[in-house]
Protein backbone atom coordinates (compact mmCIF):
# COMPACT_ATOMS: atom_id res chain seq x y z
CA UNK A 1 0.00 0.00 0.00
CA UNK A 2 1.44 3.42 -1.10
CA UNK A 3 1.71 6.01 1.49
CA UNK A 4 0.62 8.82 -0.56
CA UNK A 5 1.15 12.72 0.79
CA UNK A 6 -1.83 14.12 2.29
CA UNK A 7 -2.21 17.93 0.95
CA UNK A 8 -5.19 19.28 2.58
CA UNK A 9 -6.81 22.89 2.02
CA UNK A 10 -4.69 24.34 4.86
CA UNK A 11 -1.39 23.35 3.24
CA UNK A 12 -2.62 24.94 -0.02
CA UNK A 13 -3.31 28.31 2.54
CA UNK A 14 0.59 27.51 3.83
CA UNK A 15 1.88 27.56 -0.08
CA UNK A 16 -0.76 30.70 -0.86
CA UNK A 17 1.15 32.50 2.13
CA UNK A 18 4.36 31.71 1.00
CA UNK A 19 3.62 33.29 -2.59
CA UNK A 20 2.43 36.32 -1.27
CA UNK A 21 5.17 36.71 1.09
CA UNK A 22 7.41 36.61 -1.58
CA UNK A 23 5.79 38.96 -3.75
CA UNK A 24 5.27 41.54 -0.84
CA UNK A 25 9.12 41.39 0.07
CA UNK A 26 10.16 41.51 -3.80
CA UNK A 27 7.79 44.71 -3.48
CA UNK A 28 9.27 46.09 -0.35
CA UNK A 29 12.65 46.28 -2.35
CA UNK A 30 11.14 47.67 -5.19
CA UNK A 31 12.05 44.98 -7.57
CA UNK A 32 8.59 45.65 -9.21
CA UNK A 33 6.77 48.26 -11.46
CA UNK A 34 3.83 50.21 -10.41
CA UNK A 35 1.90 47.92 -13.04
CA UNK A 36 2.63 44.78 -10.19
CA UNK A 37 0.63 46.30 -7.67
CA UNK A 38 -3.07 45.13 -8.66
CA UNK A 39 -1.72 41.47 -8.95
CA UNK A 40 0.04 42.03 -5.87
CA UNK A 41 -3.60 43.22 -4.14
CA UNK A 42 -5.23 40.33 -5.15
CA UNK A 43 -3.21 38.27 -4.45
CA UNK A 44 -2.70 39.48 -1.14
CA UNK A 45 -6.30 39.74 -0.31
CA UNK A 46 -7.51 36.70 -1.60
CA UNK A 47 -4.68 34.77 0.44
CA UNK A 48 -5.97 36.86 3.42
CA UNK A 49 -9.47 36.23 3.60
CA UNK A 50 -8.43 32.31 3.31
CA UNK A 51 -6.59 32.95 6.45
CA UNK A 52 -8.95 34.56 8.49
CA UNK A 53 -11.14 31.45 8.09
CA UNK A 54 -8.52 29.49 9.34
CA UNK A 55 -7.93 31.58 12.15
CA UNK A 56 -12.01 31.76 12.49
CA UNK A 57 -11.62 28.23 12.66
CA UNK A 58 -9.00 28.68 16.21
CA UNK A 59 -11.49 30.86 17.20
CA UNK A 60 -8.50 33.48 16.96
CA UNK A 61 -10.46 36.68 16.89
CA UNK A 62 -7.53 38.99 16.97
CA UNK A 63 -5.97 37.51 14.44
CA UNK A 64 -9.00 37.73 12.20
CA UNK A 65 -9.25 41.30 13.09
CA UNK A 66 -5.65 41.39 12.23
CA UNK A 67 -5.80 39.91 8.67
CA UNK A 68 -9.51 41.81 7.64
CA UNK A 69 -7.61 44.76 8.24
CA UNK A 70 -5.05 43.39 5.74
CA UNK A 71 -7.42 42.47 3.55
CA UNK A 72 -8.63 46.02 3.81
CA UNK A 73 -5.51 47.31 2.93
CA UNK A 74 -5.20 45.57 -0.14
CA UNK A 75 -8.44 45.17 -1.58
CA UNK A 76 -8.41 45.36 -5.44
CA UNK A 77 -11.46 47.64 -5.30
CA UNK A 78 -10.90 50.34 -2.91
CA UNK A 79 -7.05 49.72 -1.88
CA UNK A 80 -5.39 51.88 1.07
CA UNK A 81 -2.01 51.52 -0.07
CA UNK A 82 -1.28 52.58 -3.49
CA UNK A 83 2.24 52.82 -5.38
CA UNK A 84 1.68 56.71 -5.16
CA UNK A 85 1.88 57.38 -1.36
CA UNK A 86 4.93 58.32 0.14
CA UNK A 87 6.97 55.16 -0.21
CA UNK A 88 8.10 54.63 3.58
CA UNK A 89 4.17 54.21 3.89
CA UNK A 90 3.99 51.61 1.07
CA UNK A 91 6.85 49.69 2.76
CA UNK A 92 5.43 49.95 5.99
CA UNK A 93 1.94 48.57 5.21
CA UNK A 94 4.25 46.00 2.47
CA UNK A 95 6.02 44.52 5.64
CA UNK A 96 2.93 44.44 8.26
CA UNK A 97 1.23 42.82 5.59
CA UNK A 98 4.25 39.98 5.24
CA UNK A 99 4.62 39.35 9.14
CA UNK A 100 1.00 39.10 9.69
CA UNK A 101 0.52 36.32 6.13
CA UNK A 102 3.61 34.51 7.22
CA UNK A 103 3.25 33.87 10.86
CA UNK A 104 -0.75 32.78 9.98
CA UNK A 105 0.41 30.73 7.08
CA UNK A 106 2.35 28.95 9.47
CA UNK A 107 0.47 28.65 12.92
CA UNK A 108 -3.33 28.30 11.05
CA UNK A 109 -2.28 25.82 8.60
CA UNK A 110 -2.45 23.11 11.21
CA UNK A 111 -6.68 21.97 12.27
CA UNK A 112 -7.33 24.13 15.80
CA UNK A 113 -6.75 21.99 19.11
CA UNK A 114 -9.44 20.90 20.59
CA UNK A 115 -9.56 20.95 24.49
CA UNK A 116 -12.19 18.31 25.39
CA UNK A 117 -12.83 16.78 29.07
CA UNK A 118 -11.96 13.56 30.14
CA UNK A 119 -15.22 11.22 29.29
CA UNK A 120 -16.94 10.08 31.92
CA UNK A 121 -17.59 6.25 33.05
CA UNK A 122 -19.85 4.52 31.39
CA UNK A 123 -22.97 3.43 34.05
CA UNK A 124 -21.95 -0.65 35.25
CA UNK A 125 -18.72 -0.55 32.89
CA UNK A 126 -15.44 0.23 34.92
CA UNK A 127 -12.99 2.64 33.66
CA UNK A 128 -9.62 0.80 32.37
CA UNK A 129 -7.10 3.83 32.55
CA UNK A 130 -4.16 1.65 32.90
CA UNK A 131 -4.16 -1.00 30.37
CA UNK A 132 -1.75 -3.93 29.89
CA UNK A 133 -1.72 -4.12 26.15
CA UNK A 134 0.19 -6.59 24.15
CA UNK A 135 3.50 -5.85 22.08
CA UNK A 136 1.21 -6.78 19.14
CA UNK A 137 -1.27 -4.22 19.93
CA UNK A 138 1.01 -1.97 20.16
CA UNK A 139 2.74 -2.56 17.24
CA UNK A 140 -0.58 -2.42 15.11
CA UNK A 141 -1.35 0.64 16.83
CA UNK A 142 1.49 2.34 15.11
CA UNK A 143 1.14 0.85 11.84
CA UNK A 144 -2.03 1.86 11.09
CA UNK A 145 -1.12 5.49 12.54
CA UNK A 146 1.57 5.46 9.68
CA UNK A 147 -1.50 4.68 7.26
CA UNK A 148 -2.67 6.67 4.47
CA UNK A 149 -5.36 5.23 1.92
CA UNK A 150 -6.79 6.83 -1.12
CA UNK A 151 -10.19 7.94 -1.02
CA UNK A 152 -11.28 5.49 -3.40
CA UNK A 153 -10.55 2.61 -0.87
CA UNK A 154 -12.56 4.42 2.28
CA UNK A 155 -15.96 4.61 -0.20
CA UNK A 156 -17.76 1.53 1.84
CA UNK A 157 -16.39 0.02 5.43
CA UNK A 158 -15.48 -3.26 3.58
CA UNK A 159 -13.20 -1.75 1.18
CA UNK A 160 -11.57 0.45 4.22
CA UNK A 161 -11.40 -2.98 6.15
CA UNK A 162 -9.23 -4.70 2.84
CA UNK A 163 -7.44 -2.11 2.35
CA UNK A 164 -5.50 -1.85 6.15
CA UNK A 165 -5.73 -5.64 5.96
CA UNK A 166 -3.43 -5.84 3.35
CA UNK A 167 -1.42 -3.04 4.85
CA UNK A 168 -1.02 -5.23 7.91
CA UNK A 169 -0.07 -8.46 5.88
CA UNK A 170 2.53 -6.00 4.69
CA UNK A 171 3.46 -4.84 8.06
CA UNK A 172 4.49 -8.51 8.69
CA UNK A 173 1.35 -9.02 11.13
CA UNK A 174 0.32 -12.81 11.54
CA UNK A 175 -2.39 -14.51 12.33
CA UNK A 176 -4.74 -12.44 10.16
CA UNK A 177 -8.47 -13.08 9.19
CA UNK A 178 -11.69 -10.72 8.89
CA UNK A 179 -14.99 -10.63 10.31
CA UNK A 180 -13.96 -13.20 12.76
CA UNK A 181 -16.80 -14.11 15.29
CA UNK A 182 -15.87 -13.76 19.02
CA UNK A 183 -17.83 -15.66 20.68
CA UNK A 184 -21.43 -15.70 22.98
CA UNK A 185 -24.86 -16.08 22.12
CA UNK A 186 -25.14 -12.81 20.34
CA UNK A 187 -23.00 -13.39 17.37
CA UNK A 188 -21.41 -10.42 16.49
CA UNK A 189 -17.97 -10.78 14.30
CA UNK A 190 -15.16 -8.53 14.42
CA UNK A 191 -14.15 -6.67 11.54
CA UNK A 192 -10.72 -7.43 12.08
CA UNK A 193 -8.76 -9.95 14.06
CA UNK A 194 -4.86 -10.02 15.07
CA UNK A 195 -2.57 -12.99 16.22
CA UNK A 196 -5.07 -15.42 16.03
CA UNK A 197 -7.50 -13.70 19.06
CA UNK A 198 -4.58 -11.23 20.88
CA UNK A 199 -6.08 -8.07 19.01
CA UNK A 200 -9.09 -6.92 17.40
CA UNK A 201 -9.15 -3.83 15.14
CA UNK A 202 -12.74 -2.71 14.31
CA UNK A 203 -13.19 -0.25 11.35
CA UNK A 204 -15.37 2.54 10.65
CA UNK A 205 -15.86 5.15 8.20
CA UNK A 206 -15.59 9.20 9.78
CA UNK A 207 -18.40 10.16 6.99
CA UNK A 208 -20.63 7.69 7.81
CA UNK A 209 -20.48 8.51 12.13
CA UNK A 210 -20.46 12.24 11.54
CA UNK A 211 -23.63 11.71 9.05
CA UNK A 212 -25.77 10.06 12.13
CA UNK A 213 -25.72 10.29 15.75
CA UNK A 214 -27.14 6.68 16.42
CA UNK A 215 -23.40 5.42 14.11
CA UNK A 216 -21.77 6.64 16.61
CA UNK A 217 -23.99 5.17 19.74
CA UNK A 218 -23.23 1.49 17.41
CA UNK A 219 -20.08 2.02 17.18
CA UNK A 220 -19.31 3.12 21.27
CA UNK A 221 -21.82 0.02 22.07
CA UNK A 222 -19.35 -2.58 19.92
CA UNK A 223 -16.66 -1.32 20.97
CA UNK A 224 -17.36 -1.49 24.60
CA UNK A 225 -18.58 -5.17 24.04
CA UNK A 226 -15.66 -6.40 21.62
CA UNK A 227 -13.01 -5.22 24.35
CA UNK A 228 -15.23 -6.39 27.65
CA UNK A 229 -15.99 -9.89 25.97
CA UNK A 230 -12.45 -10.29 24.22
CA UNK A 231 -10.06 -8.29 23.44
CA UNK A 232 -9.60 -7.21 27.16
CA UNK A 233 -7.64 -3.96 26.45
CA UNK A 234 -6.51 -5.08 23.06
CA UNK A 235 -9.02 -4.03 20.73
CA UNK A 236 -8.33 -0.68 18.18
CA UNK A 237 -11.28 1.31 16.58
CA UNK A 238 -9.56 2.43 13.54
CA UNK A 239 -11.34 5.05 11.65
CA UNK A 240 -10.82 6.14 8.08
CA UNK A 241 -11.50 9.16 6.87
CA UNK A 242 -9.98 13.10 5.44
CA UNK A 243 -8.02 14.95 8.41
CA UNK A 244 -10.42 17.14 8.63
CA UNK A 245 -12.95 14.83 9.70
CA UNK A 246 -11.00 13.13 12.05
CA UNK A 247 -10.30 16.39 14.28
CA UNK A 248 -13.85 17.03 14.41
CA UNK A 249 -15.19 17.89 17.96
CA UNK A 250 -17.89 14.74 17.65
CA UNK A 251 -15.35 12.35 16.67
CA UNK A 252 -12.83 13.80 19.14
CA UNK A 253 -15.01 13.05 22.13
CA UNK A 254 -16.04 9.80 21.35
CA UNK A 255 -11.87 8.93 20.83
CA UNK A 256 -11.31 10.30 24.16
CA UNK A 257 -14.51 8.64 25.64
CA UNK A 258 -12.99 5.19 24.33
CA UNK A 259 -9.67 5.85 24.99
CA UNK A 260 -10.59 6.65 28.32
CA UNK A 261 -11.97 2.86 28.69
CA UNK A 262 -8.98 1.66 27.50
CA UNK A 263 -9.95 1.24 23.75
CA UNK A 264 -7.25 2.58 20.90
CA UNK A 265 -8.37 4.57 18.83
CA UNK A 266 -6.73 5.51 15.42
CA UNK A 267 -7.70 7.98 12.67
CA UNK A 268 -6.28 6.55 9.46
CA UNK A 269 -6.22 9.35 6.60
CA UNK A 270 -7.26 9.33 3.02
CA UNK A 271 -6.38 11.38 0.30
Amino acid sequence: MLRAPVVTWRDAVLIAGCFSLLLLVDAIMGRWPPGYYPLLRVIVSVTALCLALAAFDWKRWEWVALIVLVVLLFNPFNPLITPRMQPAITVLSNGVAAVVIGYAALTFRRAPKLILKRAPSVEGVSSSPRVLRTTDTEAAIQELRRLTIPHQAARSEKSAESALLSWLEEGGFKGLSTQTYIGGPIGLKIDIDIGDGKTGAEVKLASSLLASAPEIHRLIGQAIYYDRKKYRGNLVVAVAGNPDDLVDQRLCETFLFLEDLGIACVGVRTT
